[in-house]
C-alpha cells in the first residue's frame, strides 16, 4: 500500500492472511515526495518482497501502526493522502487507486483507474505508482 501526503510517500508491506484479507504490517518505509524515482521503486519492491502469508490473528496493533506510519490517526491519514495497492503476480503488476470514502470513513478500489502492466521494470513501476497518486483527487 502507497500512500501519498504532501510531504512524503508511506509505503507499508501489505501480508494476505489466511481468511483472503490483506492485512497491513509494520514494514514500512517512508521517503519525501522530491526523492528520486529509483530510490522510490527500490522502496517499493522491497516492501513487495516483504510481503508474506500469515494468520489473520497475527495482525500488528493499530496504534503501533499509526507510530510507523507517523500518523495520528487512519482517518487524518485517508483524508489527507492519495493511495494505492500493488498487487504482485509472476511478470504481471496490477496497481489499484484507492479513494477515501465518507460514507464509510475508509478507503475504497478505483477499479476504473486500475492499471495493469506486464514484463515491466522497477523504474516503470514507480513512475506509474507517481502518475496515479498525483493525478487522483484524494
Amino acid at each position: 500500500m502507497i500512500y501519498k501526503t504532501k510531504k512524503e510517500f508511506k509505503v507499508n508491506t501489505l501480508n494476505l492472511s489466511d481468511t483472503g484479507v490483506f492485512l497491513a504490517s509494520l514494514n514500512c518505509f517512508i521517503i519525501p515526495i522530491g526523492a528520486d524515482e529509483e530510490d522510490l521503486s527500490k522502496i517499493i519492491f522491497e516492501a513487495l518482497t516483504k510481503s508474506r502469508s500469515v494468520n489473520f490473528e497475527d495482525a500488528p496493533n493499530p496504534k503501533e501502526l499509526l507510530v510507523t506510519l507517523r500518523e495520528k490517526s487512519f482517518s487524518s491519514l485517508y483524508k489527507n493522502s492519495t493511495s494505492c495497492s500493488i498487487y504482485l503476480q509472476e511478470n504481471k503488476v496490477s496497481i489499484v487507486p484507492k479513494n477515501y470514502s465518507n460514507k464509510s470513513n475508509s478507503l475504497v478500489h478505483d477499479n476504473d483507474r486500475k492499471v495493469e502492466i506486464e514484463n515491466f521494470s522497477k523504474l516503470d513501476l514507480a513512475r506509474q505508482v507517481i502518475k496515479l497518486l498525483s493525478e487522483s483527487s484524494g
